[in-house]
């Protein structure tokens, strides 16, 4: 996956489906919206650890990346490192972003 393939996560947040930060994907995936958690590669191991127990608990896909918190800022505006992507089309096309890159399986959600 390159830089330019996060414009996927900026969409997603101008439609309002995307959740970011821990708080708000925490909600996301208690409340069954979450398709996909995607998390930067600076993250604490505690937060990581916490949210992929979550992500086995609701059977949520994840996706650690290797962007860290400022890359992800540059194209959602927002600093973070785990967001919640809310829309199953979203969720498939950054998938296949990933697929194409080599870093993971092109599995349907």
């Amino acid at each position: 996956m390159k830089l330019n393939d996060l414009c996927l996560l900026g969409f997603a947040r101008k439609s309002g489906n995307l959740s970011v930060g821990m708080d708000a994907s925490v909600m996301s995936i208690k409340k069954h919206k979450a398709q996909l958690l995607f998390l930067a590669c600076d993250i604490s191991d505690k937060s990581r650890k916490e949210i992929e127990f979550l992500c086995n608990e609701h059977n949520v896909k994840m996706y650690s990346s290797e962007f860290t918190m400022d890359c992800i800022a540059q194209q959602i505006g927002k600093r973070a490192g785990i967001l919640s992507v809310n829309s199953k089309q979203f969720a498939q096309a950054i998938l296949n972003k990933i697929a194409i890159g080599g870093n993971a399986d092109d599995d349907k959600i």
